[in-house]
């Protein structure tokens, strides 16, 4: 007679009444088997196993393997909708960069016109500043010269009218003499000779 452990229908089975090391078989209605037979193994009363025979595997890797699919294809769909969030934000990001730095180099462009133009005024201004100055300074020198032409002109002027003046102190008798200046500059001893 063969050895027979324990057996029945799922409705039937109790794991706490298993003791350890006993096997117990499930015959129908286990609704963790696909064919609702399984088999238990008893570590101590209430505390069991259940074992896995090759069909058993073959559907619990067919449902797991939809689940891990179903898993990867949501993570998958959300890493990919998450990534081309942020690389839409960092393009605008980048683009919005670019823009300010292009409206700041327009900005320094100008700048550097307007100073150029205003270092060229500078320049035109300097130059007739300096024109104007050698001018002034040509003028002045005229001046000089005439003035001292002018001393010299005088000084002589004052000579002559000494020695006009020393010249009509000599002359004995009625005469009348005036100082008149010429169209020169010069002054001039007017002698007139009265006649009684």
């Amino acid at each position: 007679m063969a050895i027979q452990i324990r057996r029945g229908k799922y409705v039937d089975y109790d794991p706490s009444k298993l003791v350890a090391g006993e096997l117990a078989v499930v015959l129908e209605g286990d609704p963790n088997s696909k064919s609702g037979r399984s088999v238990y193994m008893c570590f101590k009363p209430g505390v069991v196993k259940r074992l896995v025979d090759y069909e058993d595997l073959i559907d619990l890797i067919a449902e797991a393997t939809d689940d891990i699919r179903d898993e990867i294809q949501t993570n998958a769909t959300s890493m990919a909708t998450s990534a081309a969030n942020s690389a839409t934000a960092s393009a605008k990001q980048y683009a919005s960069n670019a823009s300010s730095s292009a409206t700041a180099a327009a900005a320094s462009e100008s700048a550097a016109a307007n100073s150029a133009t205003s270092a060229s005024d500078s320049a035109s201004a300097a130059k007739g500043s300096a024109s104007a100055a050698k001018t002034s300074e040509g003028n002045a020198a005229a001046s000089q010269k005439a003035a001292a032409v002018s001393e010299t002109a005088a000084a002589t002027s004052a000579q002559q009218a000494s020695d006009y003046k020393d010249q009509a102190a000599g002359y004995s008798g009625a005469a009348s003499y005036s100082f008149v200046v010429d169209s020169e500059g010069y002054m001039c001893l007017n002698y007139k000779e009265e006649t009684s």
